[in-house]
C-alpha cells in the first residue's frame, strides 16, 4: 500500500458521496429515479470497500479512534439512505402490475420522511467528508517509511 494510493482512494471516496448525496438530493426533492443507485449494503459501496478491505492498515495509519468514528458515520449514512431506498425502490406492488407501472409512486408522508432522513444524511455527509479530509491530512503528514510497514 503506497501514500498515492491512499490518497487517490481518499480522493475518490470524497467524490463518489459528495455525488451519491447529490443523487439522493434529486430523488427526494426532484423525485428523479437513479439509473444506478447507491448500494445500500455500506460494504459495497466505493467508501465501504475500502474501510472494510483495508480495516487494519487504514487504522495504522489514521489511528483506530478516528478509524472507528469515520466507520460510524459511514454506517450511519447507509442507515438513512437504506430508509429512503425502501421508499423509493422496494416496490411492493404485484410483478404484473410492476410491469406496466414506470415508478413506484409515494405518498406526501412518505415524502416527507424521506425528507427527514435526506436531512440527516446531508449533515452525516458533511461530517464524513471532513472526516475524509482530516484522514488525507494525516496521511499527507506520514513519511513514506510508515507505508513501508503497512504493506
Amino acid at each position: 500500500m503506497k501514500k498515492r494510493d491512499i490518497l487517490d482512494s481518499i480522493d475518490s471516496i470524497y467524490e463518489y458521496h459528495s455525488q451519491q448525496l447529490e443523487e439522493v438530493m434529486l430523488l427526494v426533492l426532484e423525485g428523479e429515479r437513479v439509473q444506478n443507485p447507491t448500494p445500500v449494503d455500506k460494504e459495497q459501496c466505493l467508501c465501504g470497500e475500502w474501510i472494510y478491505k483495508d480495516a487494519a492498515k487504514i487504522k495504522k495509519l489514521i489511528g483506530i479512534q478516528f478509524y472507528d468514528n469515520m466507520k460510524m458515520m459511514h454506517e450511519h449514512w447507509h442507515h438513512e439512505y437504506e430508509s429512503i431506498y425502501a421508499l423509493y425502490y422496494k416496490d411492493k406492488q404485484s410483478r404484473l402490475k410492476r410491469l406496466f407501472s414506470k415508478s413506484k409512486k409515494i405518498t406526501k408522508a412518505e415524502r416527507e420522511e424521506a425528507l427527514r432522513h435526506y436531512m440527516q444524511m446531508k449533515s452525516t455527509t458533511k461530517d464524513l467528508l471532513l472526516a475524509l479530509t482530516t484522514s488525507k491530512r494525516r496521511v499527507l503528514a506520514l513519511s513514506e517509511r510508515c507505508f513501508e510497514s503497512v504493506s
